[in-house]
């Protein structure tokens, strides 16, 4: 009995290891994307059209719609940084 106890709880550790390192890999990807698309905004601050370039937020929801849309670990990605911004 204690034996089965410790090998579930072993199948459960490394699937919860599994879920982080997704969402670790997932979030880097993102935050890579973003910053690609801040590094490619001209130093003086302009955007294309000669305005202002857009706000962090317009920011995100672009990189959002670009990269992964579906799946919970995307959607928990998008909530949290809407909740950061």
């Amino acid at each position: 009995m204690v034996a089965e106890v410790q090998r579930l709880q072993k199948l459960a550790d490394e699937a919860e290891a599994s879920r982080i390192d997704g969402l670790r890999e997932l979030i880097n990807r993102e935050f890579k994307l973003l910053q690609a698309r801040l590094d490619s905004w001209p130093a003086g601050g302009q955007g294309e059209d000669g305005g202002k370039p857009p706000g962090h937020t317009a920011l995100i929801e672009s990189s959002a719609a670009e990269g992964p849309s579906a799946g919970p670990r995307a959607t928990a990605l998008r909530r949290w940084l809407q909740i950061a911004s």
